[in-house]
């Protein structure tokens, strides 16, 4: 056997979730599932990182919102738009159809941040912020038709 693998060893490159978009995770998870099939060890022979820098992202208007929707739940635009037209009338979300992507001065993020510090998902990270790491929003645009996406408390 060449390469120095051993009997069992599986070499895992570069799988990129090809014939759909998955997730680091779901590469990670395929990844392993690939190597251990079969064999009770891998050896890992590289590895690398890199440095990311992500921005604080704008106030969520309605664009914003159809992009994370389709992004991270896989959403087609008009089913998310009918969740959101529901969700409005139901009082639960601010008017779902906006351009603008900046706070009014008069919101006070902080207590709205508070709203939420016992939820099980992300009510640590909303205590975090609580707790001096919150910051200034970024500056959006104010088009003047509605304020941005948010809940209703």
């Amino acid at each position: 056997e060449g390469g120095g693998q051993g009997q069992g060893d599986s070499e895992v490159r570069g799988w990129e979730g090809r014939g759909r978009r998955g997730s680091q995770k779901d590469v990670v998870d395929h990844m392993m599932a690939s190597v251990l099939a079969g064999t009770d060890h891998a050896v890992v022979t590289d590895r690398w990182s890199e440095d990311r820098w992500v921005e604080r992202p704008l106030a969520l208007n309605t664009v914003g919102m159809l992009k994370a929707a389709s992004r991270e739940l896989a959403m087609e635009p008009h089913y998310c738009m009918q969740v959101a037209e529901k969700l409005y009338t139901a009082g639960i979300l601010t008017y779902p159809r906006t351009e603008t992507t900046q706070y009014p001065a008069s919101m006070d993020l902080s207590w709205a941040v508070s709203e939420h510090a016992t939820h099980p998902k992300w009510g640590n990270w909303c205590q975090r912020l609580m707790n001096g790491e919150m910051q200034v929003p970024v500056q959006g645009h104010d088009v003047g038709d509605h304020p941005p996406i948010t809940p209703v408390y």
